[in-house]
Protein backbone atom coordinates (compact mmCIF):
# COMPACT_ATOMS: atom_id res chain seq x y z
CA UNK A 1 0.00 0.00 0.00
CA UNK A 2 1.14 3.57 -0.53
CA UNK A 3 1.40 6.25 2.08
CA UNK A 4 -1.91 8.01 2.73
CA UNK A 5 -3.82 5.05 1.18
CA UNK A 6 -5.09 1.75 2.65
CA UNK A 7 -5.51 -1.83 1.55
CA UNK A 8 -8.15 -4.26 2.83
CA UNK A 9 -7.95 -8.07 3.03
CA UNK A 10 -10.80 -10.43 3.93
CA UNK A 11 -10.19 -12.90 6.77
CA UNK A 12 -12.73 -15.73 7.17
CA UNK A 13 -13.39 -17.08 10.67
CA UNK A 14 -15.22 -20.45 10.74
CA UNK A 15 -16.91 -22.45 13.55
CA UNK A 16 -16.21 -26.19 13.12
CA UNK A 17 -17.33 -27.08 16.67
CA UNK A 18 -20.64 -28.20 18.15
CA UNK A 19 -21.48 -25.00 19.98
CA UNK A 20 -21.73 -21.37 19.07
CA UNK A 21 -18.44 -19.49 18.88
CA UNK A 22 -18.71 -16.50 21.19
CA UNK A 23 -16.75 -13.80 22.94
CA UNK A 24 -14.79 -12.96 19.81
CA UNK A 25 -12.09 -10.31 20.31
CA UNK A 26 -8.92 -9.25 18.49
CA UNK A 27 -5.59 -7.73 19.42
CA UNK A 28 -2.98 -6.33 17.00
CA UNK A 29 0.67 -6.26 17.93
CA UNK A 30 0.98 -3.06 15.90
CA UNK A 31 -2.37 -1.47 15.87
CA UNK A 32 -0.99 1.79 14.42
CA UNK A 33 -0.82 0.05 11.04
CA UNK A 34 -3.67 -2.50 11.18
CA UNK A 35 -7.30 -2.53 12.23
CA UNK A 36 -10.24 -4.89 11.87
CA UNK A 37 -13.89 -4.36 11.10
CA UNK A 38 -17.08 -6.44 10.77
CA UNK A 39 -16.10 -8.74 13.69
CA UNK A 40 -19.34 -10.52 14.79
CA UNK A 41 -20.33 -11.19 18.39
CA UNK A 42 -20.81 -14.91 17.69
CA UNK A 43 -20.70 -17.51 14.94
CA UNK A 44 -23.20 -20.37 14.84
CA UNK A 45 -22.22 -24.00 14.59
CA UNK A 46 -20.96 -24.74 11.09
CA UNK A 47 -21.05 -21.06 10.20
CA UNK A 48 -18.38 -18.52 9.24
CA UNK A 49 -17.88 -14.78 9.12
CA UNK A 50 -15.77 -12.57 6.85
CA UNK A 51 -13.97 -9.79 8.63
CA UNK A 52 -11.97 -6.99 7.03
CA UNK A 53 -8.36 -6.43 8.01
CA UNK A 54 -7.11 -3.02 6.84
CA UNK A 55 -3.45 -2.14 6.31
CA UNK A 56 -2.89 1.61 6.75
CA UNK A 57 0.85 2.46 6.58
CA UNK A 58 2.03 5.89 7.62
CA UNK A 59 5.54 5.51 6.21
CA UNK A 60 7.32 3.67 3.46
CA UNK A 61 8.92 0.30 4.26
CA UNK A 62 8.19 -3.32 5.21
CA UNK A 63 5.88 -3.80 8.23
CA UNK A 64 5.01 -7.07 10.07
CA UNK A 65 2.51 -7.65 12.87
CA UNK A 66 0.38 -10.30 14.56
CA UNK A 67 -3.37 -10.47 14.86
CA UNK A 68 -4.59 -12.48 17.85
CA UNK A 69 -8.21 -13.67 17.68
CA UNK A 70 -9.70 -14.75 21.00
CA UNK A 71 -12.95 -16.68 21.61
CA UNK A 72 -14.68 -19.25 23.81
CA UNK A 73 -13.08 -22.06 21.83
CA UNK A 74 -11.94 -24.47 24.59
CA UNK A 75 -9.22 -26.01 22.44
CA UNK A 76 -7.93 -22.86 20.71
CA UNK A 77 -8.92 -19.97 22.91
CA UNK A 78 -6.61 -17.74 20.84
CA UNK A 79 -5.43 -17.96 17.27
CA UNK A 80 -2.51 -15.87 15.92
CA UNK A 81 -2.51 -14.63 12.32
CA UNK A 82 0.75 -13.25 10.93
CA UNK A 83 0.36 -10.00 9.01
CA UNK A 84 2.82 -8.26 6.71
CA UNK A 85 2.71 -5.38 4.27
CA UNK A 86 4.92 -2.85 2.61
CA UNK A 87 4.31 0.87 2.72
CA UNK A 88 5.21 2.51 -0.56
CA UNK A 89 5.85 6.22 -0.95
CA UNK A 90 3.07 7.73 -3.05
CA UNK A 91 3.90 8.63 -6.65
CA UNK A 92 4.31 12.36 -7.13
CA UNK A 93 1.24 14.02 -8.60
CA UNK A 94 1.24 14.57 -12.35
CA UNK A 95 1.85 18.25 -13.12
CA UNK A 96 2.56 20.37 -16.15
CA UNK A 97 5.76 22.40 -16.33
CA UNK A 98 5.71 25.04 -19.07
CA UNK A 99 8.74 27.12 -20.04
CA UNK A 100 9.83 29.31 -23.01
CA UNK A 101 13.09 29.43 -24.92
CA UNK A 102 13.33 33.24 -24.63
CA UNK A 103 11.62 36.06 -22.78
CA UNK A 104 13.05 38.94 -24.87
CA UNK A 105 12.67 39.04 -28.66
CA UNK A 106 14.59 41.73 -30.56
CA UNK A 107 13.42 42.61 -34.07
CA UNK A 108 15.49 44.30 -36.77
CA UNK A 109 14.53 47.87 -37.66
CA UNK A 110 11.76 47.65 -40.21
CA UNK A 111 10.06 49.95 -42.71
CA UNK A 112 6.65 51.12 -41.56
CA UNK A 113 3.93 48.89 -43.00
CA UNK A 114 6.18 45.88 -43.63
CA UNK A 115 6.29 42.79 -41.41
CA UNK A 116 8.80 40.57 -39.65
CA UNK A 117 7.91 37.30 -37.93
CA UNK A 118 9.78 35.65 -35.08
CA UNK A 119 8.83 32.78 -32.80
CA UNK A 120 8.91 31.84 -29.15
CA UNK A 121 8.97 28.11 -28.33
CA UNK A 122 6.81 26.87 -25.45
CA UNK A 123 7.82 23.52 -23.91
CA UNK A 124 5.91 21.36 -21.44
CA UNK A 125 8.43 19.24 -19.54
CA UNK A 126 5.82 17.99 -17.07
CA UNK A 127 3.70 14.83 -16.94
CA UNK A 128 0.32 16.52 -17.39
CA UNK A 129 -1.22 18.54 -20.19
CA UNK A 130 -1.33 22.30 -19.76
CA UNK A 131 -4.05 24.70 -20.85
CA UNK A 132 -2.22 27.71 -22.31
CA UNK A 133 -3.60 31.19 -23.04
CA UNK A 134 -1.54 34.03 -24.53
CA UNK A 135 -2.72 37.63 -24.43
CA UNK A 136 -1.02 40.93 -25.36
CA UNK A 137 -0.64 43.40 -22.52
CA UNK A 138 0.95 46.03 -24.79
CA UNK A 139 0.85 45.26 -28.50
CA UNK A 140 2.22 48.42 -30.25
CA UNK A 141 2.54 46.71 -33.63
CA UNK A 142 3.06 43.15 -32.34
CA UNK A 143 0.46 40.40 -32.80
CA UNK A 144 -0.13 36.64 -32.70
CA UNK A 145 -2.59 34.54 -34.68
CA UNK A 146 -5.91 33.56 -33.12
CA UNK A 147 -4.89 29.88 -33.22
CA UNK A 148 -1.96 30.66 -30.92
CA UNK A 149 -4.05 32.60 -28.42
CA UNK A 150 -5.34 29.46 -26.66
CA UNK A 151 -4.30 25.80 -26.91
CA UNK A 152 -3.46 22.64 -24.94
CA UNK A 153 0.19 21.69 -24.63
CA UNK A 154 0.65 17.94 -24.18
CA UNK A 155 3.22 16.50 -21.73
CA UNK A 156 6.79 16.46 -23.01
CA UNK A 157 5.93 18.46 -26.13
CA UNK A 158 6.75 21.86 -27.61
CA UNK A 159 4.98 24.43 -29.74
CA UNK A 160 6.25 27.47 -31.66
CA UNK A 161 4.15 30.61 -31.35
CA UNK A 162 4.68 33.17 -34.11
CA UNK A 163 4.80 36.85 -33.13
CA UNK A 164 4.49 39.31 -36.03
CA UNK A 165 5.90 42.84 -35.89
CA UNK A 166 4.22 45.38 -38.21
CA UNK A 167 5.36 48.90 -37.27
CA UNK A 168 2.84 51.68 -37.84
CA UNK A 169 5.06 54.68 -37.07
CA UNK A 170 8.76 55.60 -37.23
CA UNK A 171 9.27 54.95 -33.55
CA UNK A 172 10.58 52.36 -31.16
CA UNK A 173 7.88 49.77 -30.40
CA UNK A 174 7.45 47.66 -27.27
CA UNK A 175 5.15 44.67 -26.92
CA UNK A 176 4.40 42.52 -23.87
CA UNK A 177 2.71 39.11 -24.08
CA UNK A 178 1.56 37.21 -20.99
CA UNK A 179 1.45 33.40 -21.14
CA UNK A 180 -0.98 31.92 -18.59
CA UNK A 181 -0.86 28.15 -18.04
CA UNK A 182 -2.01 25.42 -15.68
CA UNK A 183 -4.78 25.24 -13.08
CA UNK A 184 -2.93 27.69 -10.86
CA UNK A 185 -2.75 30.26 -13.70
CA UNK A 186 1.00 30.55 -13.61
CA UNK A 187 2.41 33.28 -15.88
CA UNK A 188 5.39 33.86 -18.14
CA UNK A 189 6.09 37.28 -19.69
CA UNK A 190 7.62 37.66 -23.15
CA UNK A 191 8.86 41.13 -24.18
CA UNK A 192 9.22 42.25 -27.82
CA UNK A 193 11.23 45.26 -29.03
CA UNK A 194 11.45 46.69 -32.55
CA UNK A 195 11.75 49.98 -34.44
CA UNK A 196 9.67 51.26 -37.34
CA UNK A 197 11.50 53.17 -40.08
CA UNK A 198 9.96 55.85 -42.31
CA UNK A 199 10.61 59.18 -43.93
CA UNK A 200 7.81 61.63 -43.12
CA UNK A 201 7.47 64.88 -45.05
CA UNK A 202 6.33 68.11 -43.43
CA UNK A 203 5.62 70.81 -46.02
CA UNK A 204 6.39 73.94 -44.01
CA UNK A 205 4.73 76.37 -46.44
CA UNK A 206 2.11 74.47 -48.47
CA UNK A 207 1.10 77.59 -50.41
CA UNK A 208 3.14 80.44 -51.91
CA UNK A 209 1.72 83.69 -53.28
CA UNK A 210 4.00 85.79 -55.48
CA UNK A 211 1.59 88.70 -55.72
CA UNK A 212 2.10 91.22 -58.54
CA UNK A 213 5.16 90.72 -60.77
CA UNK A 214 5.80 92.75 -63.92
CA UNK A 215 5.87 90.93 -67.20
CA UNK A 216 9.49 90.18 -68.03
CA UNK A 217 10.57 90.41 -64.37
CA UNK A 218 10.74 87.61 -61.80
CA UNK A 219 10.27 86.89 -58.13
CA UNK A 220 11.87 84.05 -56.15
CA UNK A 221 10.43 82.31 -53.09
CA UNK A 222 11.48 79.19 -51.18
CA UNK A 223 9.35 76.12 -50.54
CA UNK A 224 10.59 74.58 -47.30
CA UNK A 225 10.45 70.85 -46.54
CA UNK A 226 11.26 69.09 -43.26
CA UNK A 227 11.89 65.38 -42.64
CA UNK A 228 10.25 64.44 -39.35
CA UNK A 229 10.91 60.72 -39.90
CA UNK A 230 13.93 58.64 -38.88
CA UNK A 231 15.49 57.73 -42.26
CA UNK A 232 16.67 59.83 -45.22
CA UNK A 233 13.86 61.36 -47.26
CA UNK A 234 14.33 61.35 -51.05
CA UNK A 235 12.12 63.98 -52.68
CA UNK A 236 11.26 64.70 -56.30
CA UNK A 237 9.21 67.77 -57.30
CA UNK A 238 7.33 68.33 -60.57
CA UNK A 239 4.56 70.61 -61.75
CA UNK A 240 1.11 69.08 -61.83
CA UNK A 241 0.25 71.31 -64.81
CA UNK A 242 2.29 72.88 -67.59
CA UNK A 243 4.40 74.90 -65.17
CA UNK A 244 3.97 78.03 -67.31
CA UNK A 245 5.45 81.04 -65.55
CA UNK A 246 7.23 79.02 -62.85
CA UNK A 247 10.64 77.37 -62.45
CA UNK A 248 11.94 74.86 -59.85
CA UNK A 249 15.52 74.70 -58.62
CA UNK A 250 16.46 72.05 -57.69
CA UNK A 251 13.78 69.53 -58.55
CA UNK A 252 15.06 66.81 -56.21
CA UNK A 253 16.38 66.72 -52.64
CA UNK A 254 17.67 64.30 -50.04
CA UNK A 255 16.78 65.36 -46.50
CA UNK A 256 18.32 63.73 -43.43
CA UNK A 257 16.11 62.88 -40.42
CA UNK A 258 15.22 66.05 -38.53
CA UNK A 259 16.69 68.31 -41.24
CA UNK A 260 15.13 70.96 -43.48
CA UNK A 261 15.80 71.78 -47.15
CA UNK A 262 14.35 74.23 -49.67
CA UNK A 263 13.45 74.37 -53.34
CA UNK A 264 13.64 77.81 -54.95
CA UNK A 265 10.57 78.61 -57.02
CA UNK A 266 10.82 81.45 -59.53
CA UNK A 267 7.77 83.24 -60.88
CA UNK A 268 8.59 84.90 -64.23
CA UNK A 269 5.39 85.86 -66.05
CA UNK A 270 5.75 86.15 -69.81
CA UNK A 271 2.24 87.52 -70.22
CA UNK A 272 -0.15 89.78 -68.36
CA UNK A 273 -2.31 87.19 -66.68
CA UNK A 274 -3.17 85.36 -63.46
CA UNK A 275 -1.10 82.25 -62.86
CA UNK A 276 -1.72 79.25 -60.62
CA UNK A 277 0.12 75.95 -60.40
CA UNK A 278 0.63 73.01 -58.06
CA UNK A 279 3.99 71.48 -57.22
CA UNK A 280 3.59 67.72 -56.77
CA UNK A 281 6.12 66.28 -54.35
CA UNK A 282 6.80 62.54 -54.38
CA UNK A 283 9.00 60.95 -51.72
CA UNK A 284 9.83 57.57 -50.22
CA UNK A 285 6.84 57.49 -47.96
CA UNK A 286 4.08 59.38 -49.73
CA UNK A 287 3.47 62.68 -51.42
CA UNK A 288 2.78 66.34 -50.72
CA UNK A 289 1.83 69.50 -52.60
CA UNK A 290 2.66 73.20 -52.72
CA UNK A 291 0.15 75.54 -54.37
CA UNK A 292 1.49 78.55 -56.29
CA UNK A 293 -0.28 81.76 -57.34
CA UNK A 294 0.90 84.99 -58.96
CA UNK A 295 -0.22 87.79 -61.26
CA UNK A 296 1.69 89.04 -64.28
CA UNK A 297 1.28 92.80 -64.64
CA UNK A 298 2.15 95.11 -67.56
CA UNK A 299 5.69 96.45 -67.63
CA UNK A 300 5.88 100.28 -67.61
CA UNK A 301 7.23 101.86 -70.80
CA UNK A 302 10.90 102.70 -71.07
CA UNK A 303 11.66 106.41 -70.99
CA UNK A 304 14.69 108.70 -71.24
CA UNK A 305 13.61 111.48 -68.94
CA UNK A 306 16.40 113.94 -69.74
CA UNK A 307 19.94 114.28 -71.07
CA UNK A 308 22.51 116.78 -69.88
CA UNK A 309 25.62 118.04 -71.66
CA UNK A 310 28.59 119.20 -69.64
CA UNK A 311 31.69 120.95 -70.98
CA UNK A 312 33.86 124.02 -70.53
CA UNK A 313 31.62 125.99 -72.87
CA UNK A 314 28.16 124.36 -72.63
CA UNK A 315 26.35 123.04 -69.56
CA UNK A 316 22.66 122.42 -70.00
CA UNK A 317 19.82 119.96 -70.34
CA UNK A 318 18.92 119.24 -73.93
CA UNK A 319 15.89 117.99 -75.78
CA UNK A 320 15.88 115.07 -78.16
CA UNK A 321 16.62 116.30 -81.69
CA UNK A 322 18.25 119.51 -80.45
CA UNK A 323 21.39 120.84 -82.21
CA UNK A 324 24.12 122.39 -80.09
CA UNK A 325 26.84 124.70 -81.42
CA UNK A 326 30.09 123.25 -80.08
CA UNK A 327 33.77 124.02 -80.62
CA UNK A 328 36.30 121.33 -81.61
CA UNK A 329 38.93 119.89 -79.30
CA UNK A 330 36.72 120.47 -76.28
CA UNK A 331 35.94 117.67 -73.83
CA UNK A 332 32.26 116.91 -73.34
CA UNK A 333 30.14 114.57 -71.19
CA UNK A 334 26.62 113.43 -72.04
CA UNK A 335 24.55 111.98 -69.19
CA UNK A 336 21.18 110.29 -69.78
CA UNK A 337 18.70 109.43 -67.04
CA UNK A 338 16.34 106.60 -67.98
CA UNK A 339 13.35 104.80 -66.48
CA UNK A 340 12.31 101.14 -66.78
CA UNK A 341 15.22 100.27 -69.04
CA UNK A 342 16.76 96.86 -69.42
CA UNK A 343 19.89 98.30 -71.07
CA UNK A 344 21.22 101.69 -72.16
CA UNK A 345 23.97 102.56 -74.68
CA UNK A 346 25.39 105.39 -76.82
CA UNK A 347 26.13 105.53 -80.55
CA UNK A 348 28.06 108.28 -82.44
CA UNK A 349 27.04 109.04 -86.03
CA UNK A 350 29.22 111.03 -88.39
CA UNK A 351 27.43 113.00 -91.04
CA UNK A 352 28.98 110.89 -93.76
CA UNK A 353 30.10 107.76 -91.84
CA UNK A 354 28.32 104.54 -90.81
CA UNK A 355 27.11 104.06 -87.27
CA UNK A 356 29.77 103.70 -84.61
CA UNK A 357 28.85 102.22 -81.23
CA UNK A 358 30.70 104.25 -78.67
CA UNK A 359 29.57 102.31 -75.56
CA UNK A 360 28.20 98.80 -75.18
CA UNK A 361 24.62 98.68 -73.88
CA UNK A 362 24.62 98.07 -70.14
CA UNK A 363 21.80 97.47 -67.64
CA UNK A 364 21.00 100.44 -65.49
CA UNK A 365 19.00 103.57 -64.96
CA UNK A 366 21.60 106.05 -66.25
CA UNK A 367 24.55 106.19 -68.59
CA UNK A 368 27.28 108.70 -69.33
CA UNK A 369 29.45 109.28 -72.37
CA UNK A 370 32.66 111.32 -71.99
CA UNK A 371 34.78 112.31 -75.00
CA UNK A 372 37.91 114.48 -75.23
CA UNK A 373 36.87 115.60 -78.73
CA UNK A 374 33.31 114.72 -79.78
CA UNK A 375 34.15 115.47 -83.44
CA UNK A 376 37.17 113.15 -83.54
CA UNK A 377 38.50 114.83 -86.66
CA UNK A 378 35.14 115.42 -88.31
CA UNK A 379 34.72 118.88 -89.82
CA UNK A 380 30.94 118.91 -89.85
CA UNK A 381 28.02 117.59 -87.86
CA UNK A 382 28.14 114.72 -85.34
CA UNK A 383 25.04 113.05 -83.91
CA UNK A 384 24.90 111.17 -80.61
CA UNK A 385 22.11 108.67 -80.00
CA UNK A 386 21.20 107.25 -76.59
CA UNK A 387 19.13 104.05 -76.92
CA UNK A 388 17.23 102.68 -73.91
CA UNK A 389 15.83 99.17 -74.35
CA UNK A 390 12.85 98.14 -72.22
CA UNK A 391 10.60 95.11 -72.05
CA UNK A 392 7.96 96.97 -74.07
CA UNK A 393 10.32 98.38 -76.70
CA UNK A 394 13.08 100.95 -77.12
CA UNK A 395 13.37 104.74 -77.21
CA UNK A 396 16.11 106.83 -78.83
CA UNK A 397 17.29 110.24 -77.72
CA UNK A 398 19.35 112.21 -80.32
CA UNK A 399 21.65 115.19 -79.74
CA UNK A 400 23.48 116.88 -82.64
CA UNK A 401 26.70 118.85 -82.25
CA UNK A 402 27.40 121.49 -84.93
CA UNK A 403 31.11 122.31 -85.17
CA UNK A 404 31.97 125.96 -84.83
CA UNK A 405 35.21 127.89 -84.83
CA UNK A 406 36.23 129.96 -81.86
Amino acid sequence: STESTTKDLILTIGNGGNAALKNLATVFSRNEFFRISNLPDSILVGGSADVTVRFDPSAAGSITAQLTIMSNDPIHPSVVVALSGTGVAPAPPQEANVSVDQTLILYDSLAVGSTNVKSVVLSNNGDASADVAISPQTSDGFSISSSDASFILAPHSSRSVLITFTPTAPLGSYGVFTIIWGPESKTITVNCIGTGLAAILNVVNPSLSFGQVQKGQNSVKEAEFRNIGNIDLHLSATFAGSGAGFLLNPSSLTIAPGATAVIQITFAPATVNSFSETVSVQYNGGFGTVSLTGNGTPAPPVNISFVTISSAVVNKSVNSGETIQFPPNTAVTFTATVENAISVGWTRIYNSSPLEEVTQPIPGSSTSLSLSDPFAGSTGVVKFQCMAQGSTGAVIFTVTLQRISL
